[in-house]
């Protein structure tokens, strides 16, 4: 079969290389695009997915499946060639001597055909088709080493010889060919070898050929007879440091017995009082799963690579260290770690200095660890291959500091923590991300009570609760708390997370004369990290209330086009300052809130502040009322602001915004209150009205109404009181409340009055007429408020508002025994309803018709006919 277009080869061969793991449709845009997918990147990589399958089902097969929320290519070791290659591999790494290995290396790199991923071009190929091409030189050097031990010699040389010129700074595949051809009895070619070797490496590295390569060269000088049946150890050989790296002193002094390897075991203690995180540590054993026969059918290439990513202070090094020293039994070849200090109050770490750390721990001696990244890079890689280390790669800054670290071949497992999601190891290199969130209520409660030696939570439960509560349940705020608390004999745990909530909070959480044990001091690591731009954004989305923003909100605090805004949203969610609780929907931590408020009461004037919020409730006035003109457009409200920046094609698509908004909108009601623009208080109360009350939404109804009142009240708003007063007559008369609804559209009535306000004084009186004919006031008095709502509304040729007026006016006309006044006022407002066009509304005309017509004794069904009605 044959898969005709580019990018679906590339969607293929990213789902082969990770056979038998489910890939994310976002891991495959990452991969194919990387930081810069189109705007059609999803549904480009679903047709890809789609196309593929039409043609794997027209050839007879159907491995690509759904499952783990992405695809997975299910095929076995024989239907693909890196599988099947890999499998021959393990065949002779366990084979009990050198001539059983032989046949299943000749039968692995037989299977090589050019160059791997050739005419695939994507973001993720030159990684991977490195990584490739280093399995099969370690398996030909495997496989030189197996017929050097037989006494092949002859049949290595073509071989090598091409091998050689493909990779001419390979000192162990030169050193190979130079053995080879002095066991041929062809002295002067392999001398030749290495001359051109160390001409090559001083013209591209400044470098000598190392020590066992000049030793091998001068015993072949000498002519000596032992290297004719010396060699390196037998590939079959099962214990990792049984095998050497490089050319091994065996060859160079006629002993069989290999250089070994040193076996690191670097890990540092685990952090005390470690608690919970029962999910997190059951991701990493399902992630780190690295035996042989499961990294040959997942098609694995590389080692498996966690990243835990979190918010600073979430504890990913403490769950990382506890992880690492309970399957450190699991890792026979040793442990690796360095931090790299990538947020830190010390410079990071450069890829070279850990590369020599690693290489030290190994067992390599330090005058023959390379000076050049690439080159110590690859010197690890071969000191770790077909071994099973782990590695922890703590604080990491950025894909650029970790990539060089990570080890070429299956068995090892590398968990990488970082503020910074590393996507580009997700794309490229196959990592997997386990992002810890903060502690639950219990595990936070847990850890406080850890660290008071067992009796705070006991003792104090609500009191440690608040703390936890204080703390945002992040790990290092509740460490430094109660490490606080621990050393005072009072333990007044209420007070001290009073101080967190409404003190110096950042002051609070930190341990005087250590930087590490600061909450503010980790914040600001993260926060050095971003670039002007992101830091201003960071600051801004601090100044929206509410406990989470949309990216077209953020544009709005940003000042920038949503596109941008997206960018610059996604960098912050890298740096886990931003949490992705939904589709496009972002929150930020408590703590992170406070210190990105503190950060702008510092970095930014108050004029750009003042500017930021202003910007932010001009839209959300100007969202409510486009929703208010497709939701409920007859409800009154005070002006509307000109022109209309935001507009909804539907009552649906308003509801939508509404509902996602409805947090914010309302926690912008105090944030105005208390700000330099007092109106958008009442303005977003006024505006939110209707919706609160076709959601009955009561409780925050009456809260944002009664704050509205206060902030007109102190601004000396006549208008805003009118309109916080209506907004609580409504709210008390769902709430049967009529005494106090009555209080409230008085008062609205009186401040309309006071300040022309023609249209709130037709909802006062109306609202004044259902309280009164409902807490059972005399109904004339009903009638009368319903007539002056009805005059005034038709002086503004509001015919809706008639509409509805007419027909409470008929019902109140009812109870007072007027039966045929009743039936005309409503006769008439049936046919109001029907111009405007509202069912609802000519539904309630109809039934209240129905009324007044049996009042007057006629039980026609049809009311009306013949009397001039509708």
């Amino acid at each position: 079969m044959v898969i005709d277009r580019a990018q679906r080869r590339a969607v293929l061969a990213y789902l082969l290389l990770n056979a038998g793991v489910p890939v994310l449709g976002d891991q495959l845009v990452d991969a194919l695009w990387g930081d810069s997918p189109p705007a059609t990147a999803v549904a480009q990589v679903q047709m890809a997915v789609s196309a593929i399958r039409r043609a794997l089902r027209a050839g007879g097969a159907n491995p690509i499946a759904s499952g783990g929320g992405g695809y997975v290519a299910q095929v076995g070791e024989q239907d693909l060639d890196l599988l099947h290659f890999e499998w021959h591999v393990r065949q002779a790494r366990h084979a009990e001597s050198a001539a059983a290995a032989l046949p299943e290396l000749r039968r692995a790199v037989g299977l090589w055909q050019g160059v791997p991923l050739s005419g695939i071009n994507a973001g993720f190929v030159d990684a991977h088709r490195a990584r490739l091409q280093e399995r099969h030189i370690t398996a030909w050097q495997q496989l030189a080493d197996v017929e050097l031990t037989l006494g092949n010699p002859q049949g290595l040389i073509g071989d090598l010889v091409r091998l050689v010129a493909d990779n001419p700074l390979n000192e162990r595949l030169a050193g190979y060919l130079m053995l080879a051809l002095y066991r041929t009895q062809r002295t002067a070619e392999a001398l030749h070898e290495f001359r051109e070797l160390r001409r090559r490496l001083r013209a591209k590295l400044g470098l000598e050929p190392n020590p066992e390569i000049q030793l091998l060269h001068r015993r072949i000088l000498a002519n000596d007879a032992a290297l004719l049946t010396d060699g390196w150890p037998v590939v079959g050989r099962s214990r990792a440091p049984e095998r050497p790296s490089t050319l091994t002193a065996a060859a160079a002094t006629g002993r069989s017995r290999p250089v070994a390897y040193e076996r690191p075991a670097q890990l540092p203690a685990a952090v005390s009082g470690f608690v919970g995180r029962g999910e997190a540590i059951a991701e990493l054993d399902r992630h780190a799963a690295t035996t042989d026969d499961t990294a040959g059918r997942r098609g694995s290439v590389g080692p498996r690579i966690i990243v835990v990513t979190g918010a600073a202070g979430v504890g990913k090094t403490a769950l990382v260290l506890h992880w690492a020293r309970r399957r450190a039994a699991g890792f026979p070849d040793g442990q690796l770690y360095v931090n790299l200090h990538g947020y830190d109050v010390t410079p990071p770490i450069r890829p070279e200095a850990a590369l020599d750390g690693f290489l030290r721990a190994l067992g390599v001696s330090p005058d023959r660890i390379p000076l050049d990244l690439d080159q110590a890079a690859a010197a690890c890689r071969s000191a770790l291959a077909d071994r099973r280390v782990l590695l922890v790669l703590d604080n990491a800054a950025d894909v650029r500091q970790v990539r060089s670290l990570l080890p070429g071949s299956p068995g090892s497992v590398v968990v990488i923590t970082s503020r910074d999601r590393l996507t580009g190891l997700v794309a490229v290199d196959g990592a997997q991300v386990l992002h810890l969130p903060v502690l639950t209520d219990s595990e936070g409660s847990l850890l406080v009570d850890a660290i008071l030696g067992g009796t705070g939570g006991g003792s104090r439960p609500h009191d440690v609760a608040a703390l936890v509560a204080a703390c945002g349940r992040l790990p290092l705020a509740l460490r430094i708390a109660a490490a606080t608390l621990a050393g005072r004999p009072d333990r007044d745990i209420a007070e001290h997370a009073r101080r967190i909530r409404d003190g110096d909070t950042f002051a609070v959480l930190a341990v005087a004369g250590d930087d590490r044990a600061a909450v503010g001091v980790a914040f600001a690591q993260s926060y050095g990290s971003l670039d002007p731009v992101e830091r201003r954004a960071f600051r801004y989305l601090a100044l929206i209330a509410g406990p989470d923003v949309s990216t077209e909100l953020a544009a709005v605090a940003i000042g920038a086009d949503v596109d941008t805004t997206a960018h610059i949203v996604d960098r912050l969610v890298e740096a886990n300052l931003l949490e992705v609780i939904g589709p496009r929907r972002y929150a930020l931590h408590d703590l992170l809130r406070a210190y990105a408020l503190a950060r702008t009461s510092t970095e930014d004037g108050e004029t750009d502040r003042h500017r930021v919020v202003e910007r932010l409730f001009t839209h959300y006035l100007h969202g409510v009322h486009a929703a208010a003109r497709q939701l409920y457009p007859h409800v009154v409200r005070l002006d509307e602001p000109l022109p209309p920046a935001v507009t909804f094609p539907d009552p649906a698509a308003a509801l939508r915004w509404m509902d996602a908004e409805r947090a914010t909108l309302l926690a912008a009601i105090p944030q105005a209150a208390g700000s330099a623009t007092p109106e958008y208080a009442w303005l977003l109360a006024d505006s939110m009205r209707g919706y609160l009350w076709l959601g009955r939404r009561t409780r925050e109804w009456f809260e944002a109404a009664t704050t509205a009142l206060d902030a007109a009240r102190t601004a000396g708003n006549t208008r805003g009181q009118a309109a916080a007063h209506l907004s609580l007559g409504l709210v008390h008369f769902r709430l049967s409340r009529f005494e106090s609804s009555w209080h409230h559209y008085n008062a609205a009535l009186a401040h309309a009055r006071t300040t022309g306000w023609l249209h709130g004084q037709t909802a006062a009186l109306d609202g004044l007429g259902s309280t009164a004919l409902l807490w059972n006031r005399p109904s004339a008095e009903s009638a009368q408020y319903y007539r002056r709502a009805f005059a005034i509304n038709a002086r503004l040729h509001r015919r809706s508002a008639m509409a509805g007026n007419a027909s409470n006016l008929g019902t109140a006309l009812v109870d007072l025994g007027q039966a045929e006044s009743a039936v005309r006022v409503l006769t008439n407002a049936t046919r109001l309803q029907r111009e405007r066009n509202s069912p609802s509304g000519l539904a309630l005309a109809l039934c209240n018709l129905s009324i007044a017509y049996r009042a007057l004794g006629d039980t026609d069904p049809c009311p009306g006919r013949g009397r001039g009605g509708p």
